[in-house]
């Protein structure tokens, strides 16, 4: 993450564009291959994105896991935001739920839910 976010903050900065909105995704059941960082991680992360010149911390996003009930999921991903806004004010958005999960999503205070699967259809999980 540290040296993809500087390049990138890099690129930005020279190419004019004006702080780059970005979103840190967390993971609640560590597993690598669906992405994001642990708990324990994640503050460092979302500091470092924070005082990188050309990006701006808009908040976080979350994938529950596969296994368990997202509700609970998505309550403690909304404690975690909670920290996150204490120490970054400017991140309000709080990415969480998609098609079959958005309304326990939304009910934990997401912002933003992604409905793909609604739209486009089952599609294999990778």
């Amino acid at each position: 993450a540290e040296g993809l976010s500087r390049g990138r903050a890099r690129e930005i900065e020279e190419s004019g564009i004006e702080g780059l909105r970005c979103l840190v995704q967390l993971s609640l059941d560590g597993d690598s291959g669906r992405g994001g960082v642990g708990r324990d991680e994640f503050h460092r992360v979302c500091d470092r994105v924070a005082e990188l010149p050309g990006l701006e911390l808009g908040g976080l996003m979350v994938v529950p896991p596969l296994e368990g009930e997202p509700a609970r999921h998505f309550e403690e991903a909304a404690r975690i935001r909670e920290e996150l806004r204490t120490r970054h004010s400017a991140a309000t958005e709080f990415s969480a739920g998609m098609s079959g999960d958005l309304e326990s999503a939304i009910f934990a205070g997401s912002t933003c839910v992604r409905v793909g699967t609604s739209i486009l259809g089952p599609r294999p999980i990778l």
